[in-house]
């Protein structure tokens, strides 16, 4: 088993010796021993872009073979970059897993995991220039609003409605036509950090006015 060399078949480039005799227990009960471990540090970008495949041998004789596909962005190794992304309702609808790149990886590495609780707000009749408290963001929780739906039964008046967190506006005015109902999709949400209140205002006098809000807490 000693000896083993790892051939990464691309353009016929040569074979590689792999670093051998790491523990592996699993493979105890078909080699007898558990120092058969075998592996190797390669940078898949020197490769370049497309299908590849690796071949193992031991001891010039082959004996394991893998396909595989490079992407790369555009060089060997990336220096001085830095961004991050998150991941919603990954890997199930209750989490959201925030990536963030890692330069001696050359990738993209999990930076945090967070919980994801679905959160309805339903405040009904909210009155004339009345403000109502209808949520407080639970002690080391985060909300997000994702969607506002206000439902205007007036069927000649327009009523003039907002949002805040606390006593800070976190939309424009909204205007919601007699008889309708406004709808808004919030691309990157309503935040409202921990101990935060999402308080609802009605600044009309032609009657009663209904919310409906969804989103989630996640982590701070």
């Amino acid at each position: 088993m000693h000896g083993r060399k790892s051939h990464l078949h691309n353009r016929n480039g040569p074979a590689a010796q792999l670093a051998y005799g790491t523990s592996r227990n699993d493979t105890i009960p078909v080699c007898g021993d558990n120092n058969n471990g075998f592996g190797s540090l390669f940078n898949w970008n020197l490769v370049g872009d497309g299908q590849h495949t690796i071949r193992v041998y031991d001891n010039d004789v082959q004996f394991a073979s893998a396909a595989f596909t490079v992407t790369t962005l555009g060089g060997e190794f990336l220096a001085g970059l830095s961004g991050k992304c998150d991941l919603d309702g990954f890997p199930h609808v209750d989490k959201d897993v925030s990536l963030q790149w890692q330069e001696s990886a050359q990738n993209f590495v999990i930076a945090s995991v967070s919980d994801k609780v679905p959160v309805k707000i339903i405040q009904s009749n909210v009155g004339n220039n009345a403000t109502v408290d209808a949520f407080t963001v639970p002690g080391g929780k985060r909300l997000v609003i994702t969607d506002v739906v206000i439902s205007n039964p007036n069927a000649t008046a327009a009523h003039r409605v907002g949002i805040y967190n606390d006593v800070i506006a976190v939309t424009d005015f909204i205007t919601a036509a007699p008889n309708s109902a406004f709808s808004h999709t919030f691309a990157t949400g309503l935040e409202f950090a921990a101990g935060g209140v999402v308080r609802l205002y009605n600044g009309s006098t032609a009657g009663p006015i209904h919310f409906y809000l969804r989103g989630f807490l996640t982590n701070p």
